[in-house]
């Protein structure tokens, strides 16, 4: 775990209950590497983002949040830092089979992995390891993905992954016969329709559902009048509301963000970015309840490119983790 200052005893930080390893509530798994976005011939620097992220976790709130009234001290919190391969064998499929494995490591100890990224393409390594964890149960498994466009890619190479096509090539090779994995895409673009986006729908329709940005911007303004720990965001109370329902056929789930959904001018560290995405109070409320829900087992959060923004999108990235944390105590 890298940090670049010595946490104030004074003033404890999240920062002062990580340790190293795998063990405990929450760990923080790092997957440094954009050779998904390379193949996608898309926008790269991806491979620089968990390291980047660990300089600001320091930084991170206090271990007692007077505003909700939470101590976190009494957690357990680990940094099992990168998956990596020794230099011949860094192959992405290789790199994907390992975090396939860690994931599953971590289910099996009821460890929840909170995966940063590197590309998307992480996506089919998560969903590999969980699935490898409920072989031969009924377990339900859910997938929300918090993204700007879905994964429609051709394969690469025809059977192999890119950083848009992580959902289809699990569905494809792992899943095709599992109907236990259900899909919901929340904040996807509602202009994502061309023929590779209509192929995907149609062929998995009855593992997908969408809930778009613009369906979320009509809705009417929220009350903002709520209760402490309640949503008062468009996209907050959207959230709520649709994984509640959604969760409702699910009895675990994984929680995948890409960081190219949300808003440019709270999260400029992105490949691509997007002017009019999730704002970054709308991201907070997100993942706020998402710690709060027993059924989110796991969590990723991909597409930090630290050599386009760096500052701004890892304060972001680790008051994600904080809020995420503040709510699993509410569990």
């Amino acid at each position: 775990m890298q940090q670049n200052s010595t946490p104030n005893l004074d003033d404890p930080r999240l920062v002062t209950l990580l340790k190293e390893g795998l063990e405990g509530n929450i760990s923080v798994i790092g997957f440094p590497y954009d050779i998904g976005a390379k193949r996608a011939g898309k926008p790269f620097g991806q491979e620089y983002g968990p390291d980047c992220l660990r300089r600001f976790l320091p930084k991170a709130g206090p271990t007692y949040n007077a505003e909700y009234d939470i101590d976190i001290t009494k957690l357990h919190l680990t940094d099992y830092g990168n998956i990596g391969c020794t230099e011949e064998d860094a192959t992405l499929e290789n790199l994907q089979e390992k975090l396939r494995a860690k994931i599953q490591r971590a289910q099996e100890k009821q460890i929840i992995p909170f995966v940063v990224g590197g590309s998307k393409d992480l996506i089919y390594g998560c969903l590999s390891g969980l699935k490898d964890s409920t072989t031969g149960s009924n377990t339900k498994v859910g997938l929300i993905s918090i993204q700007k466009l879905c994964d429609k890619d051709t394969l690469f190479e025809g059977d192999k992954v890119d950083q848009d096509c992580g959902v289809k090539l699990y569905l494809s090779q792992e899943g095709e016969n599992d109907e236990k994995l259900q899909i919901l895409y929340f904040g996807t673009e509602k202009y994502d329709n061309d023929n590779a986006t209509n192929k995907f729908k149609n062929t998995y329709k009855d593992r997908l559902s969408f809930l778009h940005l613009d369906d979320i911007r009509k809705a009417d303004q929220p009350d903002i009048n709520q209760p402490l720990g309640e949503p008062i965001t468009q996209a907050g109370v959207a959230f709520k509301k649709r994984v509640e329902e959604f969760l409702q056929n699910c009895d675990i789930c994984h929680l995948a963000i890409s960081l190219e959904a949300l808003n440019s001018a709270d999260c400029p560290g992105v490949p691509k970015q997007h002017k009019n995405g999730l704002s970054s109070e709308e991201i907070i409320e997100i993942m706020y309840q998402t710690g709060k829900n027993k059924k989110f087992i796991s969590l990723s959060v991909s597409d930090y490119n630290s050599c386009t923004e760096d500052w701004r999108t890892g304060r972001l990235i680790s008051n994600m983790f904080y809020y995420f944390v503040l709510g699993y105590c509410s569990r």
